[in-house]
């Protein structure tokens, strides 16, 4: 079965820019050019001359002035009207942060009780001995339990083989009769089977429709015992879960 993967998520807050535009109050400063004149006609020109640059410069001074503060304080608020807009922004991203990193430890939680409750359900993948004993070759079990069914009389035999985890599980059909736990039993103290009385076995049995027939299906694990209880529950519940799949496919 497919493990479960949870998916996690991200999110990135946005930060509004701000522009700001500086007014420049550009001021003027004249100078009258020398001319060749007496000394009498210069005197006054050069006053006149001195008072007319005077008032341009003071009128300048007393009128730019005042637009140039007005625009100043302009230019101070718009700052902080971008200030505040931008904080806004920030403030609500990192919010909208929180609840999605909040969202995502829920899920995870989720996931990992799902996977808790899956694990105690169907048993976790068991490992192997270091060692074998011969008797637990997977065709010497095969070729026991077909020579077992035949002697107690029992229509079927052993078609597949999975060892795709430890145990091997043997699966097999049974014609005109269901694998009940009669059958289970007899098996175990059949003849064909007495190399195995000291080991565990476990053994399975269903029966679904196919059309006008009933498929009699068992399935069966031979392996030696385990000293661990707690192991020997998990490969139970192992068995249990890989023959359901096997038999659902």
């Amino acid at each position: 079965m497919r493990s479960l993967r949870t998916v996690a998520g991200s999110a990135a807050g946005a930060c509004g820019g701000m522009a700001v535009g500086l007014l420049l109050g550009w001021w003027i400063f004249g100078r009258a050019a020398a001319t060749d004149v007496d000394a009498a006609a210069a005197e006054p020109a050069a006053d006149r001359a001195a008072a007319s640059a005077a008032r341009p410069a003071a009128g300048a001074s007393a009128g730019s002035a005042a637009p140039g503060l007005a625009r100043g304080r302009a230019v101070a608020t718009t700052p902080a009207a971008g200030q505040n807009r931008s904080g806004a922004s920030d403030s609500g991203a990192a919010a909208q942060v929180a609840q999605l990193r909040a969202q995502l430890r829920e899920l995870e939680a989720q996931l990992e009780s799902e996977q808790a409750l899956q694990q105690e359900k169907q048993g976790t993948p068991a490992t192997a001995p270091a060692e074998l004993a011969a008797r637990f070759d997977p065709e010497k079990v095969r070729t026991a339990l077909n020579a077992s069914l035949r002697e107690l009389g029992l229509d079927g035999e052993v078609n597949a083989v999975d060892c795709g985890e430890y145990p091997c599980l043997l699966v097999g059909e049974l014609k005109g009769k269901h694998f009940s736990r009669e059958e289970s039993e007899r098996l175990g103290q059949s003849a064909a089977l007495a190399g195995y009385q000291q080991d565990s076995r476990l053994s399975f049995g269903t029966s679904r429709r196919e059309g006008d027939r009933v498929v009699n299906q068992f399935g069966i694990a031979i392996y030696p015992k385990h000293d661990d209880k707690q192991a020997e529950d998990n490969i139970r519940k192992r068995l249990h879960y890989r023959f359901g799949e096997l038999c659902a496919h």
